[in-house]
């Protein structure tokens, strides 16, 4: 055991170490001066923000309340017309695109049509077999056209065929 009979000198820090260690501990108390300086402005704040906002409250006449409940009236309606608007299907597209797949030489005279379903029974005229066919081949070759079937056809006295066909589409076509 080694026992010294002449005290070492302390050593002390280097002089850099010593500044960054000071400027490190003020920089920690402004920190935390900072913290809660902002924590009380905010508290002041809210009650400020509490305090206007009762004044506006206050403020509030019948009359302003009356135009809020107005607009919500309105409001409501908008939103029940929007609805029907969306769901509203135009007969007048379906008639257009009845024409456009239509032979030229078949005369449509009834029309039964269910646009919410997607479903239509057409019955008409025409000149021939021939025309029957080919109009039967424009109805199979259309995309639009989910399913169609040749309800009945017969052969008239005074020369041409009726026709009642039935077919389903896609309703969203005619929106």
């Amino acid at each position: 055991m080694v026992v010294e009979i002449v005290p070492r000198p302390k050593v002390k820090p280097k002089r850099p170490v010593a500044i960054l260690f000071y400027l490190s501990l003020i920089l920690l108390i402004l920190t935390i001066a900072a913290y809660f300086g902002l924590y009380s402005v905010k508290d002041d704040k809210n009650r400020e923000l509490e305090e206007l906002g009762a004044i506006l409250a206050a403020q509030e006449t019948n009359e302003l309340r009356i135009i809020k409940k107005e607009l919500l009236d309105y409001q409501g309606k908008v939103d029940d017309l929007s609805i029907l608007i969306d769901s509203y299907r135009e007969p007048t597209k379906f008639l257009q695109f009845l024409g456009s797949i239509t032979h030229p030489k078949v005369m449509w005279s009834n029309l039964n049509l269910d646009l919410t379903e997607g479903k239509a029974s057409v019955s008409g005229q025409t000149e021939s077999i021939t025309t029957l066919i080919q109009q039967s081949y424009i109805f199979e070759g259309d995309s639009r056209i989910l399913d169609f079937e040749l309800a009945s056809f017969s052969v008239l006295e005074e020369g041409g065929v009726s026709l009642a066909v039935d077919f389903s589409f896609n309703p969203e076509l005619f929106k």
